[in-house]
């Protein structure tokens, strides 16, 4: 059955096609990258959490200074701080 096929496809057959990162609850991803988290940060304006490097790029590519994704309040470089909780739930 399998002679005809590919190493890589017979490995997607035998172990699925998911990966770590497909397991991961959204709650522990970042809602701009939609990856796991490695760094989060919260707007303390929102409440919003986000990937530290993801919001900085966000900002910046404002000139700056910008909106929260999500709820729209203005924000600033640095106006984040780390998400402590979310952080050692995701290196636990």
């Amino acid at each position: 059955m399998y002679a005809s096929r590919s190493l890589d496809d017979c490995r997607k057959d035998l172990i699925g096609t998911s990966t770590l990162e497909d397991d991961v609850p959204p709650h522990l991803k970042c809602p701009l990258t939609g990856k796991l988290f490695v760094d989060p940060v919260v707007v303390p304006s929102s409440g919003n959490t986000f990937e530290r490097s993801a919001i900085e790029a966000h900002v910046s590519d404002s000139g700056g200074s910008g909106r929260d994704p999500i709820s729209n309040d203005i924000i600033a470089i640095g106006d984040w701080v780390v998400n402590k909780a979310l952080k050692n739930a995701v290196n636990t």
